[in-house]
């Protein structure tokens, strides 16, 4: 939405016009009167809700707090006693920017509504959405009752459930399938990166032991970390009392709500150490297998950028990219990316080896040829 007009409004002064930034709204301009304009700056939280809203002197004019599936918090651990959260203001976008429907208290989220008080939709999509589902539709459906799902995420069996009940981790822009799987300690993790790369080595961690845990590899607290210099410690550690500063400005009570009060556990020096990550080395071991090449050329066709996506996050040390890593057997594992894009690979101390890739209508077939090859 760019634009709001009332019945008699010219069609060069709308009684209200949204300002957008690559990563979402971030203002709206208010006609005041004949001609005069409020304009109000929105700071979103990870999930693109829109929690403080200022003018523009920086004054906070509004805020707003939501419960896990969206409804609006009012008057709960001391909200009452901060003036702001008391502040109504005409903007309608909410939940993760959804913008709510005044009588009914519904979501409108494109495809169909959603509910914050049940944390349901009302109606059921069995569509993610574009050309590619629609093309294989026929054989797919006819093949697979349960097409709209992933068998492996049972969540998603539900026609009516919001992001596999995981309203913290996942976001919904369209109505169709959950996507945006960062946590809102990823977010920061990935600004506290940003920020401190020019003053951290290429690191590229992971022992030759392929018993290394993963929790160690995702978090980059592994050896790696002795690498870091003195400067990359105290770049990091400043960037993560920012970030901290930044919740207290977003979140001020902060303890009462889940995201909240799981963050400020961490110490600047904790999101200093979380925020070094680990660089693999990517190895395809897919040319090795003539029925591999074929699927995984079938696959680029429809989903290569999800493709590569998904091995460019992996190369970056993230080993769970996309909607989700999941494990298929032994140490075989695949990422996930919300276009049906799949990629089989197995972690060898510093080496990512790509043993596979698929579209969601090849899948099960690769699935099967890595079962010969590699289950034993």
């Amino acid at each position: 939405m760019l634009a709001e007009y009332d019945a008699d409004d010219a069609i060069d002064k709308p009684s209200k016009e949204y300002v957008y930034s690559p990563t979402g709204m971030i203002a709206v301009v208010e006609a005041v009167g004949s001609s005069q304009e409020q304009i109000s700056y929105l700071t979103e939280d990870h999930l693109g809700s829109p929690r403080l809203i200022t003018d523009n002197t920086g004054t906070v004019i509004s805020r707003r707090d939501f419960y896990p599936y969206g409804e609006q918090i009012s008057g709960v651990g001391g909200r009452s006693q901060i003036p702001s959260y008391n502040l109504n203001h005409s903007l309608k976008q909410k939940f993760t920017g959804y913008e709510r429907d005044d009588e009914t208290g519904l979501d409108f989220a494109q495809a169909r509504y959603f509910s914050s008080k049940y944390g349901r939709f009302l109606s059921s999509d069995e569509f993610t959405g574009g050309p590619e589902e629609l093309f294989f539709f026929a054989s797919t459906a006819s093949n697979n009752p349960t097409f709209y799902a992933d068998i492996a995420t049972p969540q998603s069996l539900n026609k009516y459930q919001y992001c596999l009940n995981s309203p913290f981790r996942y976001v919904d822009p369209k109505g169709h399938q959950q996507g945006g799987e960062k946590s809102f300690i990823d977010s920061i993790l990935d600004s506290v990166r940003a920020i401190i790369a020019p003053y951290t080595p290429r690191l590229r961690g992971g022992s030759s032991d392929s018993s290394t845990s993963a929790d160690k590899d995702l978090l980059g607290a592994d050896k790696s970390l002795r690498t870091f210099t003195k400067e990359a410690n105290k770049a990091s550690e400043e960037t993560g009392k920012q970030a901290l500063n930044s919740l207290e400005m977003i979140d001020p009570i902060g303890a009462t709500t889940v995201v909240g009060y799981a963050i400020k556990q961490r110490t600047e020096k904790d999101l200093a150490i979380l925020a070094v990550g680990t660089v693999f080395q990517i190895r395809s071991s897919i040319k090795n297998n003539k029925a591999l090449i074929k699927l995984a050329e079938e696959a680029g066709s429809t989903v290569q950028s999800g493709l590569d996506n998904l091995v460019s996050q992996l190369a970056k040390g993230n080993l769970n990219p996309g909607i989700g890593t999941k494990n298929l057997f032994g140490d075989i594992f695949y990422a996930r990316n919300r276009d049906g894009a799949r990629v089989f690979f197995r972690k060898r101390g510093d080496t990512i080896e790509i043993v596979g890739k698929s579209n969601k209508a090849n899948e099960q077939q690769v699935i099967d040829q890595l079962r010969k090859i590699y289950q034993k």
